[in-house]
């Protein structure tokens, strides 16, 4: 990858290309990284239940564990990681980041008690921060905005397969050898893989205008990239739309063993395969609707984004409160399908508003908005409901805490909506300003 190739295309500057060799080697990297990076972040979500009996712990405490001490520096840290990976090379960068993370997910598996499993799950959401502004930066150099959506949606891919290897490698492991030696186990390979990245991956170069200009200070990039009306309503409605999936997300495994009595290998199995089969058709579905329909109108993506949102919660609803677990898996897997239209289409919206100089300052903004509203209030909003209605409706509260969870999507609909009378212009603005 030590020589590139410029290539114009409408829409963008000219971008540096590596050799089509190097991009297919990269995203090979990319994919396995993002499948290691969901994997280690949701695999205590199947092993929550055992962790909970063997540390006595509350749903609450639960779902702090879950969310909070992920989340807390996870968020934290997104902004000065991508402030980083906007001045260093984001391979090495990437290569670091992942080994880090992954010996953190291994500390979990030794942790003694609740304080020690938070503090090491902090170690695995301060590392993870760094991974989605890095990878996205990355592949927006490899490829321009009418391609863009599809190959970021190749990292979501990615997260589903990850997310079903947690639950299918967290449910078998602990089975068979307790929680312990599931983190222990799922962390081993990022070690691994960091070691190839060293080895085989390339910064591809920046893109001309990034290559010009001086990277901006932070707050810099934060006043640019608010003052497009467009991105601070796309990042907000999809921040508050993420915490009914993330909800669900670390809660679906304990629903499903605690309301329908299904064992954790069991429960292992059939969230595993809902997660890679129909998450991965919704991930392909969104990112090709949005390349596709581009052409035609440049929110296209942003639509995709509105179908999602509306739909998943509606099955999510169904999900929880049905009293037939079959039925219940049925509704679950249009859950995930249309759960999983929108995150390439909105990844590739980021970067379009961002334009080459704010690339992994966009996703970094993302990130936080996200985290500390989806990831860290989603699951402790479930818990607490959860605990507050137990003494009444014993292990059905944990249903109706997921049930309303759903309703935050309404409210991030509007904010999208919202979004479609200024994208257009924000976009043009973007690339003027690039």
């Amino acid at each position: 990858m030590s020589s590139v190739n410029m290539e114009q295309t409408a829409g963008d500057l000219p971008v540096p290309r590596a050799p089509s060799n190097g991009i297919r080697m990269a995203m090979v990297l990319l994919f396995v990284v993002s499948t290691l990076n969901y994997m280690d972040r949701y695999i205590i979500t199947i092993l929550i239940e055992p962790i909970r009996q063997e540390f006595g712990l509350s749903d609450k405490e639960a779902g702090l564990i879950t969310g909070l001490s992920f989340a807390l520096l996870y968020a934290g840290m997104a902004m000065p990681m991508a402030m980083l990976a906007d001045r260093v090379d984001r391979a090495k960068l990437l290569g670091w980041i992942v080994g880090l993370w992954s010996v953190a997910t291994m500390l979990c598996g030794i942790a003694g008690n609740f304080t020690q499993l938070f503090i090491a799950r902090l170690g695995v959401g301060a590392n993870e921060a760094g991974s989605l502004p890095t990878m996205h930066s990355l592949i927006s150099d490899y490829f321009p905005t009418g391609r863009r959506a599809l190959a970021l949606s190749t990292l979501t891919v990615g997260g589903a397969i990850g997310s079903s290897l947690s639950y299918l490698i967290g449910g078998y492991l602990a089975h068979l050898y307790g929680w312990r030696a599931a983190f222990l186990m799922a962390g081993l390979p990022g070690v691994l893989v960091s070691l190839l990245i060293f080895a085989l991956m390339r910064d591809p170069g920046r893109s001309v205008a990034h290559a010009r200009a001086a990277v901006p200070p932070a707050m810099t990039a934060i006043r640019k990239l608010w003052s497009r009306r467009s991105y601070g309503a796309i990042v907000l409605g999809m921040a508050l739309s993420s915490l009914s999936q993330n909800a669900a997300q670390a809660w679906k495994p304990a629903f499903y063993q605690r309301v329908f009595g299904m064992s954790l290998s069991e429960v292992g199995i059939w969230l595993s395969g809902s997660q890679l089969l129909t998450g991965f058709l919704g991930v392909l579905i969104g990112g090709w609707a949005a390349d596709h329909f581009y052409g035609r109108d440049r929110r296209a993506g942003l639509w995709v984004m509105i179908v999602s949102v509306a739909a998943a919660p509606t099955f999510g609803v169904a999900t929880f409160l049905t009293s037939d677990a079959h039925l219940s898996l049925i509704y679950l897997q249009f859950f995930v399908i249309f759960g999983g239209l929108w995150p390439g289409p909105y990844a590739a919206l980021q970067q379009a508003l961002a334009g080459p100089r704010y690339r992994a300052m966009s996703s970094a903004i993302a990130v936080m908005a996200a985290t500390f509203i989806g990831f860290a209030l989603g699951p402790l909003f479930v818990g607490t409901v959860s605990d507050y209605l137990t003494p009444s409706l014993g292990k059905d509260a944990l249903r109706y805490g997921l049930a309303l969870s759903m309703a935050f999507s309404l409210w991030g609909i509007v904010h999208l909506l919202l979004a479609a009378r200024t994208l257009v212009g924000d976009m043009e603005k973007a690339e003027r300003d690039a």
